[in-house]
């Protein structure tokens, strides 16, 4: 997920331990319209695998282009991101465009999307009935992946911090 956490701030998140040098390959940035995005390659199990964080400021009709882009590869990989794609599959109160054409290009590829049961995204232009949950994850990865877990308030966001645990 996006944040502007830098190197010199501390980040602490409870019964968690936090990894920053991790080591990684930088992976060129995948060529989309809309989606912004940045990859690395992570060997896990001595298996590569692409992490990508991702987000899609606003819906246009390149949407499905650039998410075919992202999602398919030869590879494993774990796409986190904030798509502003509300869907009720993935606990928001009604659907949009986005998520509409998401969730219908994931019901015919060989990804899963996981999201979090509780929302994920507040604002001051939205009332607690448009809180929504449109921070995501896309993998095709056999991986176990832990439910994705909120931590609300501990950023200065109107988006709240996830986590899960991916082994």
């Amino acid at each position: 997920m996006k944040t502007f956490l830098k190197q010199k701030h501390k980040f602490k998140l409870l019964n968690y331990k936090i990894y920053r040098p991790i080591p990684h390959q930088y992976v060129s940035m995948i060529s989309t319209t809309i989606i912004e995005n940045v990859s690395i390659i992570i060997n896990i199990n001595n298996r590569p695998i692409r992490f990508t964080s991702a987000y899609c400021p606003r819906y246009t009709k390149s949407f499905i282009d650039d998410i075919n882009k992202i999602t398919t590869t030869t590879s494993k990989f774990f796409v986190f991101g904030d798509f502003n794609a509300q869907h009720t599959s993935w606990n928001c109160q009604g659907n949009n465009a986005a998520g509409r054409n998401l969730y219908n290009h994931q019901m015919n590829s060989t990804y899963y999307i996981h999201s979090s049961n509780t929302y994920t995204r507040f604002g001051q232009r939205t009332t607690p009935t448009q809180a929504s949950v449109i921070d995501l994850l896309l993998t095709n990865s056999n991986l176990n992946i832990s439910p994705m877990e909120t931590h609300p308030g501990l950023l200065n966001s109107d988006h709240v911090p996830l986590t899960c645990q991916i082994y």
